[in-house]
C-alpha cells in the first residue's frame, strides 16, 4: 500500500477494553498505526465509561479472556455507546464465536495472534459497517408508511 493512499483514508478512531494474551503487543501496534486514531485503552469496561460516551468512537475494541461471550461487559459498552464491537480473543474461542453471531452490535471476532494489518483491515470494516448502519437508520426514522382501506373491502 503506498503512502499517499494511506494519507488520503479518514482515520478511524478506536477504544480498547479488556485484557487477553497478545494484547500488549498489538494495542502498540494499533497506536501507532497511521491509519488508527487511538483513542485509549482500559482493562476494565467500568473505568472506560467516560471515553465510551459522546459518539465520537467509530469501533470498541474488546478484548476477552473468556471461552464464551462476555454478555455483562458487552451490556456495559453498549450501555454508553452504539459503535460495532471488535472482540479479541486468544486460544480455542469456538463458543465465543458461536455466540457473537447472534449478539447485537459485535461486529467481528478476531483469534490472536494477528498481524495489525488484518486487525486493521477487520477496524476499518467494521467502522465502515457502522456508518452505513448509522445513515440507513437516520433515513428510517425520517419514513412513513402509508395504508389505503377501501371502505368496501378489498384493496
Amino acid at each position: 500500500m503506498s503512502n499517499s493512499n494511506t494519507i488520503a483514508r479518514e482515520r478511524v478512531r478506536i477504544y480498547v477494553t479488556g485484557s487477553c494474551d497478545g494484547l500488549d503487543r498489538l494495542r502498540e501496534g494499533l497506536a501507532s498505526h497511521p491509519e488508527l486514531d487511538f483513542v485509549g485503552w482500559s482493562e476494565h469496561v467500568a473505568e472506560a465509561t467516560a471515553a465510551l460516551a459522546g459518539g465520537h468512537l467509530q469501533v470498541v475494541v474488546h478484548a476477552t479472556r473468556e471461552t464464551s461471550l462476555p454478555g455483562a461487559e458487552l451490556a456495559a459498552i453498549r450501555k454508553h455507546t452504539r459503535s460495532p464491537i471488535v472482540m479479541l480473543a486468544s486460544g480455542e474461542s469456538s463458543a465465543l464465536l458461536d455466540d457473537a453471531l447472534e449478539t447485537e452490535g459485535v461486529a467481528d471476532v478476531i483469534l490472536l495472534p494477528q498481524l495489525t494489518e488484518n486487525v486493521v483491515f477487520a477496524l476499518r470494516k467494521a467502522a465502515h459497517a457502522g456508518r452505513r448502519l448509522h445513515a440507513e437508520g437516520a433515513q428510517a426514522r425520517h419514513g412513513r408508511i402509508i395504508t389505503v382501506f377501501s371502505p368496501k373491502g378489498g384493496t
